[in-house]
Formats: structure tokens, C-alpha cells, sequence
């Protein structure tokens, strides 16, 4: 069982009171890590509990106001709001994006951001070292959000300049990791270029959102981050052949050392990069200097130096990440009945079990961070973990060998086959996984970070601490309770489910409908400039098994192509024009079920007619019938029970023989009061004004607004 160590225990401590210091600066917020740690202590009695619970307190203090210190000293200036800016950028980073590319620019010149970084959006490509002169308005960066040293975001046009250089070291090894980058490209085709430039120097500016959303959805993005399972492939590799040509330990453990330093600095030095830098010399130093080293003192000590250093990088998620699934495999490794239990099978069952220990505990320790920083979470990402875990040694190793070869013998392209064969089989695994109707659920359905956050804690400490019988038996207790409540909780949700349900995100440039009878979900996408994929995982949904267009353009073809990528999509309902559209070809490439219709169409107790980009939605359900209107100037003007009015029906202002003749609720869009508005609230019972969702449910006891 792994022991509780009292180094590691401050250290923790301390990077406790950064957090607690740069997230919530208040006095309470000590009193309560102090107390939490004071309990974790007495839970687990180790030698001296006293004097390491005293220098934990002591150390929350001292973290807590060199926080508030670090904050007041190198706050960084804050921009005028409307103010129009003119600065200089040097481009570190290009990240594509659904409507362009995200830059990373290290502004320059004489003012007073000179020095910090600034995001900027663009529909050009611009090549890193790149240096612009951008005109704009500057904001500041919520730095809980980043976590990454990112200070502004800057709105505005940009154009090559001249007046400065990238120069100096740092813009040396981004040149170096451009052109490693462009010979990957060069190397294998356009799509598993992309890939593996992500995947061995961190380039990710030619990973789409479709390769992005497929591997999200299947859990393998760390995949296609820089991580600490990069660093064990590369540098233990190069260790392992080290030692198996010449045998030198130390020299060869001098070398990683030196190897993984130059490879944190290429790969841009990120913060969960630079843990797995620190801890993979922290074993090679050991080695050097032949001492054995306890690696959760190197994991909390690493966490507590980072955020000495740079206080805003215990808020980046990928650092969270990072640490919380090595501290997890590191439990792990010290649970002695486990191993205890697996000696008495075969070596090759033990050898096989072991990943898949592996994969479980590092997606149980991470499990509650990416419920709070994500809009949904991947139910599959074990499976998926587990299918490319034994080929991602190779996938690496063959593209290395492949990349050094064609550059030495630029005629030997037939030794790029293996890894783009590789890429295509690990592509394959992530996009069936990710096809999967229940391969994510949302972490914003209500009470699931009530429900699982308890169990993972209990799970947790049932694994982790030394406990005896009563403790054990405590913990047993309360994953009952949790799972009874969590019975009772979903149980009510599935009563509540049984009405059908009609969400509606109205604004003025973003429609969509989305409509549930409790067996199959709708989606309808009107116009929009925006994708729609967020705000249908934030409401709860990852599978939409009707997505119908109302109108085909460019904004709804890309509209639709981001959201199959986030949500999984079994049907799309075409406008009958659309049959010879290139759009239709690739999604019958895509195995997308195709269905066209003409201006009408019948999904259950749903109807929708449509005309000239614009359309009335009628439910239908016992006694209850609910209209929306959206510009359409030819609705049903029969009586219904309720009736909602939309931005762009207010705006169109239709005729009065188009609108229902009674309606006992009217729902309309909360924007100024016009002669249409009056008239329509005259002849309903009763008015609800909405901004921007409106919620409503159809059941037995008739129409009722949830939100």
C-alpha cells in the first residue's frame, strides 16, 4: 500500500495555498485546507503526524500569501477596453480552428505589454516566427481558463511587419520544430502527416476539428498531446538501445537527461510538459549518482516548483491531468494485495492485466477534472486506451525510423507504409469508438458531478489509504448511500424523461430546435454563424439520431460537419434539392443514413413545415399542442395550447391570419416591445418572456416550462 509521505505531504500543502491563494484570496480558504489535511493526517497516522500536520499548515501559509505577493508584484497591465492598440507579435504557435487559426503571438515593441502573450484569431496562415503589427482592442485572458501564461486577447487586423526579428534561442527551436514538422508532412500523406507532426513535436496546427472531435469522443486525445507517455517512449527507448549497444549507465542516463531537456524545449515547454521532464531526469539523476529516488516525492515536488514558478499553472487542465493520472499509476504501483493476488497467475496474464490496471486508474483519477473542465466525457476512453495501448510504442518507433530514413534516402517512400498503415488503424479504432451512440455522457446533466465525485473520492480512498476494518467498512457504506441516492435520482429522471421535451436556443445568429420524446432525439438546425455542437452537450445530449437541415448553405454544411464530431448523428434529413450537392456524397462516404424531403416532414409526434429557409414546428401529444414559429408566413392558424414567438418571427412581423387563433400560453422572444408584440400577448391566458433558451416539456398533465 503506498505509504504516506510527510515531503510529499508539504509539498502539497504548498501548492494547496498557491491554489487556494490565486483562485479564491480569502482567509477562509486556509482554515479550510488546513483542516482538510488535518483530517487526511489523522486517517492516516504516520510517524511525527504532529510535526508534518504543523509544516502543512505552515506551508498552505506560506504558499497562500506568495500567491497574493506573486499577484500584487507581477500583475500584468490591464488594457483599455476601448482603446485601440497597435502592437507588435511574434507568432509561437499556429492552432487550427473550425473558422481559421488561433495564433500565439509573444507581443513585442516598446509598451507596456511587451513581453506578455496575446491570442489572436485569423482566417490566414501565418508561419510561427512569423512578425505582425496588429491594430485592435486587447482583453484580458481569464487565466483560470488558460492556465498557460496566455495574458490577452486581441481583436483586430494584422499584416506582416518588418520593423522587428524573431531571434534568440526559443525562435531558434521553433524554426527547428517548423521544419521538423513540414519533413513529417513530406514524409506521409496530408492527414497522417498532421497526425504524427502532433504527435512526436507537438505541431497541431493541422489537426481539423474532424480528427480532433473523433479522437475527443473516443478519449485519446492525450494521443496528440505532448505528455508524459511521449517522454517514456522516446527517451527510454533511446535508453534501452543505449544500454543494450554499450552498456554505460551513467553516461547513457547523462545523455537522456540532456536528450529530454532539448525535447521539452522543442516541443514548447508546457506545464504538464516540463512535470514529465523534471521526473524523467529526477530517475536518470538518480541513476548518475546511484540513489534510489521515491517518485511521489519527485511528482508532488515537481507540482509544488511549477507553481513557485509560475503560480497560473496549477490552472491549466492538462497540468491537472498530468498529475492526477500519474499519481494515480503510481498508487497503483504500490497496492501489494493486487500484485499479491496476480502472482499466482501466469507471467504473460500478469504482462497483460497490467495496461489494463493502468488505463482504469489513470481514467478513475482524472475522471474529476475532466467532468468539471469538459462539456462531455468519454464513456469509452478505457476501451479505447486499451486498443491502441500496444500499438502506440510502434506507431512512434516506425515513424522515427521511417522520417530518419527518408531524409538520409529520400527514394525509400515505401518505408513510410507501416506507420501511415498504423495511423489508419489507430484513426479507425477512434472513429468507431467515437461512433458509438454512448460513447460520451454531458458533465452538464444535472446531479452527475453530485453522483460521481462521491464515488470516485470512496473508490479512491479505499485504494489509497492503509485502512482497517471499520474504515473499510465506512467506505463500503457510503458507495451505498451514494449509489441508493443515485437510483433515486436517476429513477426521478427517467419519470421526468417520459414527458417529451423541446429545447430552443434563440439569438440572432444562432437557431436551433432540439426535441425529445424520451426514445429518439431531434435536432434542427436553422441558420446560425455559430456551431451548435456546445450548446447541445451542454443541455445534456451526445446523440442525436435525427439531424435535420431546414436550409443548405456553406454555414450549415460546416455547421453539421463540426457537430458530428462532438455528436454522434444517425440520420440527417436533407431539403430535397440537396440530392446532387457534393455535401451529399460525403455523407453517404461518411455512412451518415441519408433521408430528403419537400418542405414537410413527420418524425413521430413532431411535424415540421418549412418554407424559403424558415419554418413552423408543431408537437402534438394527448390533449397538448405546442406551435413554434420562425419567420414562416404560412403556420397553421388552428388553436393550440401553447405557441412561441422567435427572434426572427418578431422580426418578420407575419400576418395575423398566419398566427394560431387561441393560445393559452405564448412564449416570446424578451426583446423590445413592438405593435406585434402587443397583439400577440392581448389574446393569451398567460405571457413567459425568454433571452435566449427556453425549455419546455409536453406531457399528461399538459404544457410547463422547466427554464
Amino acid at each position: 500500500m503506498l505509504e504516506y509521505r510527510p515531503a510529499a505531504t508539504v509539498c502539497l500543502a504548498l501548492a494547496a495555498g498557491i491554489a487556494a491563494g490565486l483562485f479564491l484570496n480569502f482567509w477562509v480558504t486556509a482554515l479550510i485546507i488546513s483542516l482538510c489535511w488535518g483530517i487526511i493526517m489523522f486517517i492516516r497516522p504516520v510517524r511525527y503526524t504532529r510535526f508534518v500536520l504543523t509544516v502543512s499548515v505552515i506551508a498552505i501559509g506560506i504558499g497562500f500569501v506568495y500567491c497574493n505577493l506573486h499577484t500584487a508584484v507581477f500583475s500584468p497591465p490591464k488594457p483599455d477596453n476601448d482603446t485601440e492598440y497597435t502592437v507588435y507579435g511574434a507568432v509561437n504557435e499556429v492552432v487550427a480552428t473550425d473558422g481559421g487559426y488561433r495564433l500565439t503571438l509573444e507581443l513585442m515593441g516598446e509598451t507596456e505589454f511587451e513581453g506578455y502573450n496575446a491570442y489572436f484569431y485569423t482566417d490566414y496562415y501565418y508561419k510561427p516566427c512569423t512578425v505582425l503589427k496588429l491594430v485592435g482592442y486587447l482583453s484580458e485572458t481569464s487565466f483560470s481558463a488558460k492556465g498557460n501564461g496566455i495574458s490577452y486577447s486581441l481583436d483586430g487586423i494584422a499584416e506582416i511587419s518588418d520593423d522587428y526579428e524573431a531571434t534568440g534561442i526559443k525562435y531558434a527551436l521553433i524554426r527547428l520544430r517548423v521544419n521538423i514538422a513540414s519533413k513529417i508532412c513530406n514524409t506521409f500523406d496530408s492527414e497522417s502527416g498532421n497526425f504524427y507532426s502532433a504527435l512526436l513535436v507537438g505541431d497541431r496546427s493541422g489537426i481539423n476539428s474532424n480528427i480532433n472531435g473523433s479522437f475527443a469522443r473516443s478519449g485519446l486525445s492525450h494521443i496528440i498531446a505532448i505528455s508524459g507517455q511521449h517522454f517514456s517512449i522516446l527517451v527510454f527507448s533511446f535508453y534501452s538501445i543505449w544500454m543494450t549497444l554499450f552498456g554505460r549507465k551513467k553516461l547513457g542516463s547523462v545523455i537522456c537527461i540532456a536528450l529530454a531537456i532539448f525535447y521539452t524545449l522543442l516541443v514548447g515547454a508546457s506545464a504538464p510538459v516540463i512535470r514529465a521532464c523534471i521526473m524523467c531526469c529526477a530517475l536518470f539523476a538518480a541513476n548518475v549518482f546511484d540513489r534510489a529516488i521515491d517518485p511521489c516525492y519527485v511528482l508532488c515536488g515537481t507540482l509544488a516548483a511549477l507553481c513557485l514558478f509560475s503560480p497560473y499553472a496549477i490552472a491549466s487542465t492538462s497540468l491537472q491531468l498530468s498529475f492526477m493520472c500519474t499519481l494515480g499509476i503510481l498508487i497503483l504501483s504500490e497496492t501489494e494485495h493486487i500484485e499479491v493476488r496476480l502472482s499466482k497467475w501466469a507471467t504473460f496474464l500478469r504482462s497483460v492485466l497490467s495496461p489494463v490496471k493502468v488505463t482504469l486508474t489513470a481514467t478513475l483519477f482524472s475522471l474529476p477534472i475532466l467532468v468539471f473542465s469538459f462539456d462531455f466525457v468519454s464513456v469509452v476512453s478505457p476501451l479505447s486506451n486499451l486498443a491502441v495501448e500496444f500499438i502506440t510504442v510502434p506507431i512512434m518507433a516506425s515513424a522515427v525510423i521511417a522520417i530518419a530514413v527518408c531524409s538520409i534516402f529520400p527514394a525509400a517512400t515505401f518505408m513510410a507504409w507501416i506507420p501511415e498503415f498504423l495511423y489508419t488503424l489507430i484513426k479507425g479504432i477512434s472513429d468507431f469508438m467515437a461512433s458509438l451512440s454512448f460513447a460520451t455522457f454531458s458533465s452538464s446533466v444535472p446531479y452527475i458531478k453530485l453522483i460521481l465525485i462521491p464515488i470516485i473520492v470512496a473508490i479512491v480512498g479505499g485504494l489509497a489509504l492503509r485502512a482497517n476494518k471499520a474504515i473499510k467498512c465506512a467506505v463500503a457504506s457510503l458507495c451505498a448511500v451514494i449509489l441508493i441516492v443515485s437510483g433515486c435520482i436517476v429513477g426521478y429522471k427517467a419519470s421526468l424523461n417520459a414527458n417529451e421535451m423541446l429545447l430552443l436556443w434563440d439569438s440572432s445568429n444562432n437557431h436551433v430546435a432540439l426535441y425529445s420524446d424520451g426514445r429518439e432525439n431531434t435536432l434542427i438546425s436553422l441558420y446560425g454563424v455559430g456551431n451548435c455542437s456546445s450548446t447541445v452537450l451542454n443541455s445534456g445530449f451526445t446523440h442525436i439520431d435525427n439531424y435535420v437541415m431546414v436550409e443548405y448553405n456553406d454555414e450549415a454544411e460546416k455547421r453539421f460537419k463540426n457537430a458530428s464530431c462532438y455528436l454522434s448523428v444517425d440520420t440527417v434529413y436533407l431539403p430535397d434539392y440537396c440530392k446532387d450537392e457534393a455535401f451529399s456524397a460525403w455523407l453517404e462516404e461518411k455512412r451518415f443514413r441519408i433521408s430528403y424531403y419537400q418542405n414537410t416532414l413527420d418524425i413521430g409526434n413532431l411535424s415540421l413545415n418549412t418554407e424559403d429557409g424558415a419554418y413552423y414546428l408543431t408537437v402534438n401529444r394527448d390533449n397538448t399542442k405546442l406551435m413554434v414559429l420562425s419567420g414562416c408566413k404560412y403556420a397553421d392558424s388552428e388553436d393550440v395550447t401553447g405557441l412561441v414567438i422567435t427572434h426572427a418571427t418578431k422580426k418578420a412581423e407575419i400576418h395575423k391570419s398566419q398566427i394560431p387563433k387561441s393560445y393559452d400560453n405564448l412564449y416570446i422572444k424578451g426583446t423590445k416591445e413592438t405593435y406585434f408584440t402587443e397583439y400577440l400577448k392581448k389574446s393569451a391566458k398567460k405571457v413567459m418572456t425568454y433571452r435566449t433558451v427556453l425549455k419546455l416539456r409536453i406531457g399528461k398533465d399538459g404544457l410547463w416550462e422547466t427554464e
